[in-house]
């Protein structure tokens, strides 16, 4: 195999990469006892008045000594900080190293199992080929019958159900046309009727008219008489004025009012008494003449009211009557088209049930229909199966080599993150400081 040729190399190769990452150490590394250091107090006793000395008598080897000092300890500073700094670059190099691998094994995991589970299935398709083939071969014959049976019965619904759509539709023309006449006789009789109300209205209409024309009539008859009557009073009263005069002259002889011109007066008097009375008569008679042509007229105007209102009974009930009858064979109409409508619907449901019956036996059909050809095809095709077995091989043995690859891989992160812990603790802490200090330094330069 590819993978397995190649496994002792990737080992190697991740070894050396292990090595090339573990910081080297050796006895040259380690620092040197100083002379000092190794002498112990007492030597250091000794040499501190004598250097004390040569410091007094040479200030300036003093100060070239402060900057030598400080000048090794900045440069062991910048060694820490990039001993710190490649220790933290070594690290998330063997992670992501790490993490690659992990992730190519869980790649031909993948693809291992969907290899493995298409594997297990044409071998289990070829076990059981002649069961599977009489199986599904009686399942489809089954399922093609019910399908049949179901486009034959949903044929000879569709067939009825438009006899019946027809059918619906003559019944529907016939009685159009039978009913037709009621309809207009119905129509005609309503109009009728209106016609007549209006008639009957018309006719109250003046039956009131002439009521006020007959009682205007009276009204005005009996304030003419009542005024000539009161002018034959007025007469009768001024007559008999004029006769008690008359008679006091009489039995008065020395009067000097004459006679004659007192009995001419109530001559003239009398005269107008007469025609005063004659006018009543004539006034009487003649408001009496208006008020009887009035209530003729009223009379008239309700004989007239009362044959309208024969009339708009007549109409209104003839109206009734043609209506009721048409509404009656409206009714049976509607009820036997509701009958027809009603067996069309129940037709057309069953075409929706037959219909669903259809599709599943259609469905069962293709089911069947895919689980032989499926089983056809992996039986026919034995070197498909042999080549996918060998991949499922190759790939139990790729991902054995890739387990043992991203093992040494996560040991080696572990070992260097193990070897280089004091190395990135000081970097980072060095990295601390230096922000800590510049805060500080724009704390102090910054005005608040």
């Amino acid at each position: 195999m590819a993978e397995d040729t190649q496994a002792p190399d990737n080992d190697t190769r991740a070894r050396s990469g292990l090595r090339s990452k573990l910081p080297k150490v050796s006895i040259a590394d380690e620092p040197s006892p100083t002379p000092s250091a190794a002498s112990g107090p007492a030597a250091s006793a000794q040499g501190a008045e004598p250097a004390a000395d040569a410091a007094d008598a040479n200030p300036k080897g003093t100060g070239a000594a402060f900057l030598d000092a400080s000048s090794k300890a900045a440069g062991s500073a910048k060694d820490r900080l990039k001993s710190g700094l490649a220790a933290m670059r070594q690290v998330h190099a063997a992670s992501k190293e790490h993490s690659t691998a992990r992730d190519h094994m869980a790649s031909i995991q993948q693809d291992l199992a969907a290899d493995q589970a298409e594997l297990d299935h044409r071998n289990d398709i070829e076990a059981h080929f002649d069961a599977i083939v009489q199986e599904q071969s009686a399942e489809l014959a089954d399922a093609t019958k019910d399908h049949d049976a179901a486009q034959a019965e949903i044929d000879a619904l569709d067939a009825k159900h438009e006899e019946l759509a027809r059918q619906l539709e003559q019944l529907k023309a016939d009685h159009e046309q039978e009913l037709r006449p009621y309809k207009n006789l119905a129509e005609s009789t309503r109009s009728r009727a209106d016609d007549a109300s209006k008639s009957l209205a018309d006719a109250k209409r003046a039956v009131r008219n002439a009521e006020a024309q007959v009682q205007d009539a009276s009204n005005r008859r009996d304030a003419r008489v009542a005024t000539a009557t009161r002018a034959v009073d007025n007469a009768q009263v001024r007559l008999a004025k004029l006769q008690d005069e008359l008679a006091a002259l009489k039995r008065d002889p020395s009067s000097s009012k004459p006679v004659s011109e007192l009995n001419s007066t109530v001559a003239a008097e009398m005269a107008h008494l007469k025609t005063a009375r004659d006018e009543v008569t004539s006034i009487t008679a003649e408001a009496q003449r208006t008020v009887d042509n009035a209530q003729t007229h009223l009379w008239t105007q309700k004989q007239s009211l009362e044959s309208a209102q024969k009339a708009a009974d007549a109409a209104r009930q003839e109206a009734n009557q043609r209506k009721a009858e048409y509404d009656k064979l409206l009714q049976d109409a509607e009820t036997e088209e509701a009958t027809l409508d009603n067996e069309a619907v129940t037709k057309e449901m069953r075409i929706r049930e037959v219909t669903k019956d259809l599709k599943a036996a259609q469905d069962r059909i293709d089911t069947a229909q895919a689980l032989l050809d499926e089983a056809n095809d992996i039986h026919s095709t034995p070197e498909s199966t042999r080549d996918l077995a060998e991949r499922v091989s190759d790939e139990k043995a790729a991902l054995e080599v890739q387990q043992r690859q991203v093992d040494l891989l996560a040991q080696n992160e572990q070992t260097l993150r193990e070897h280089t812990r004091q190395e990135r603790a000081v970097f980072i802490a060095i990295v601390v400081a230096v922000a800590l200090i510049v805060l500080l330094v724009l704390w102090l330069v910054i005005p608040h």
